[in-house]
């Protein structure tokens, strides 16, 4: 009866029904049905994360109003997840390997709820910027979790049909959270209403500009029940996950997700002696750290082409949407063309780099020609393009990482992954701000998409080590 309610597939050559085990040697691999509750749980609290980590960016001009924010307080909001995810992922790959998947995701969730419940704490103007300030470090602390975790979720529910599926899924879900709030958070907190028939570009600047905008009070009742509906959602998470989220499944689905991997010491010697990982590790960084942080200028870049803020917050939320959805139909595609997996990657760098160079083509003039002139219709084609492309190459990319490391955990993997592009994103960024130039932009898109074809294509080998074992066995 057991057997019955736990399980919708047994994969075995002989069963014995009476004590549900093999009668030789053969293990015994099961897909359960509830993996799809693991995968769903998991990538809503990756959404949820998201959107909290990017709550005063989509609304920052409200706050800014309503609770005298500034723009280096929505500046450091934005890079505080960043700057603690590196310095927390060392500490998360030793406990992810101590604890396993269930305490860890407790202990994320419950990062994020503790953040979001401070954030509804009724405080003065000082209190509530440093309790902001403290939530989004709760938020980045969380972060390790969501960007690490999913090849190894994958791995370990999933059989080798479904685990580039199931990656690409957890890995683009999270940007559900980043187009909600561009989307939902304008709508439910409103714009400052200005009495005086000039602008404002920082109404609380100084007091005697106070008195200008008229609808305050709304706004912080609208900003406060834009947080406590984030509260609710991080809590109903965590309360799932504490009810239902087992660390692995009683059996495993697959002969690789049953082998053992290396402790962390071991992992490390291994890595370093891995070439193939570090040249795939550069491509990422490269990847991330162009294409995220291109995004956080993206407004401002464009800005100097008149192409108004609405329109690049809608050319922002449609890069994401196509990418998530176009991104997981390339998964569930290269679940089924396992052995083409370095062709598929190197044609989507191709692809991100073209559009990367196009685009900066027609926005420095390089090329006097109408088909490179710039248009809002060009930025709309060109950043669709490098949107699909980049959510469509991440999720394989991390697949063929984890390959390449085995037999280092897929969580560990992934978690030094993520570190470098962070380290890669935080240079970008430190670049560009140090010169004062958004145009500099530009350049840096095609220097880091540049470097990451080569060193994908020239010094990362096509191995499917996992889809091996899972065929001999």
């Amino acid at each position: 009866m057991q057997k019955d309610l736990d399980t919708d597939v047994l994969i075995t050559n002989e069963i014995n029904d009476d004590d549900n085990t093999s009668e030789s040697n053969t293990p015994v691999y099961r897909l359960y049905w509830y993996r799809w509750y693991v995968i769903l749980l998991f990538s809503f609290f990756a959404a949820v994360q998201t959107g909290i980590a990017n709550t005063w960016g989509p609304i920052s001009v409200s706050a800014k109003a309503a609770l005298n924010f500034t723009d280096c307080d929505i500046e450091l909001f934005t890079s505080l997840p960043a700057g603690v995810l590196l310095i927390c992922t060392p500490f998360f790959i030793f406990y992810l390997d101590k604890w396993g998947l269930r305490l860890q995701f407790i202990a994320a969730s419950l990062s994020v709820c503790v953040g979001a419940g401070l954030r509804c704490i009724p405080a003065d103007y000082l209190t509530t910027k440093i309790i902001a300030q403290i939530a989004q470090c709760f938020a980045g602390m969380a972060s390790c979790f969501v960007l690490s975790v999913p090849p190894m979720l994958s791995n370990v529910w999933f059989p080798p049909g479904q685990r580039i599926s199931a990656t690409s899924f957890m890995v683009l879900f999270g940007n559900v959270g980043a187009v909600f709030s561009f989307f939902v958070e304008p709508k439910m907190v409103t714009a400052p209403t200005n009495s005086s028939p000039h602008n404002i570009s920082h109404p609380l600047q100084n007091s005697n500009m106070t008195g200008n905008i008229t609808n305050i009070p709304e706004m912080r009742k609208e900003i406060h029940n834009l947080l406590y509906m984030y509260c609710g959602m991080a809590v109903a998470i965590f309360l799932c996950v504490l009810a239902f989220f087992p660390n692995k499944p009683p059996l495993p689905p697959s002969p690789s997700a049953k082998a053992s991997r290396l402790g962390l010491k071991d992992s490390i010697k291994h890595l370093a002696k891995v070439r193939a990982f570090w040249a795939v590790s550069l491509t990422q960084a490269c990847v991330i750290a162009a294409y995220y942080s291109w995004s956080g200028v993206f407004a401002d870049l464009y800005s100097y082409f008149n192409v108004p803020q609405a329109v690049s917050g809608n050319i922002a939320a449609m890069m994401n949407v196509a990418g998530v959805t176009i991104g997981f139909l390339v998964g569930w595609c290269s679940d089924h063309m396992k052995k083409r997996l370095k062709v598929i990657i190197s044609l989507l760098l191709i692809l991100i780099l073209l559009a990367y160079a196009y685009l900066v083509i027609a926005t420095m003039k390089w090329i006097d020609w109408p088909p490179f002139h710039f248009t809002t219709v060009t930025l709309w084609v060109c950043c669709i393009i490098i949107g699909i492309g980049v959510n469509s190459v991440l999720p394989l990319i991390t697949e063929i990482s984890v390959d390449l490391a085995y037999p280092v955990s897929e969580g560990t993997t992934n978690a030094i992954l993520m570190w470098f592009a962070m380290v890669a994103q935080i240079t970008f960024v430190t670049v560009l701000s140090s010169l004062n130039d958004q145009i500099i932009a530009n350049y840096l898109l095609l220097i880091f998409s540049g470097i990451a074809i080569p060193s994908f294509v020239f010094f990362v080998p096509q191995r499917n080590i996992r889809m091996e074992i899972d065929t001999k066995a």
